[in-house]
């Protein structure tokens, strides 16, 4: 005679292992010192019953439990599911999610990280275009030190439109870092 047996399921994710474990609280029983069994607290089913050895960890779908000091005979523990999430990592996992999830920007499609990037893109664009106008007129300047020099004579009309020329460029620029640093201090404080 021949028995064959097949499962054919999808593996469970880690958020519904969790809501599954906290669905099915369990006790582990201790029948000995060195001996435990794992009961299904709403069947009343015993699900395993395996040696345990001092110190070392046990081990049931996935969940991990270790003790202080050593059970003994007849030692019961529950193991439920934290109904009220108190004391559960769930609010750091949700914390954790937002690196992937869109909560900011355009239509709220970008992530903190996406965010930060768009931000020092901007940033860097601005200080590139800064540099970019002051190098123009500093060429602008030197060709206006050059046409004075080749005439004799200054003319204080030119000498107090290059200042006030210069003077708008430093206000420009000190304008775009100033902006710079404003949506820095903003990706900050999200």
């Amino acid at each position: 005679m021949q028995i064959a047996a097949a499962f054919n399921a999808k593996p469970l994710s880690f958020d519904e292992q969790r809501q599954q474990m906290r669905a099915n609280p369990l006790q582990i029983q201790f029948t000995a010192a060195d001996r435990y069994r794992i009961v299904d607290t709403n069947t009343n089913t015993v699900m395993a019953e395996r040696a345990y050895t001092a110190g070392s960890a046990i081990s049931y779908r996935g969940l991990q439990i270790q003790f202080s000091a050593a059970p003994r005979a007849n030692d019961v523990f529950v193991v439920n599911g934290n109904q009220d999430g108190l004391g559960d990592n769930g609010n750091g996992l949700r914390f954790v999610d937002l690196e992937k999830k869109g909560i900011t920007g355009p239509g709220l499609g970008m992530s903190v990280g996406e965010a930060y990037l768009n931000v020092v893109d901007q940033v860097t664009n601005v200080a590139q275009q800064a540099q970019v106008a002051t190098k123009a007129l500093e060429v602008m300047h030197q060709q206006a030190v050059e046409s004075r020099e080749s005439v004799s004579g200054v003319s204080l009309d030119e000498e107090a439109a290059n200042l006030i020329r210069f003077q708008q460029a430093y206000q420009a620029a000190a304008k775009s870092m100033q902006v710079a640093s404003q949506m820095f201090d903003a990706v900050l404080r999200i």
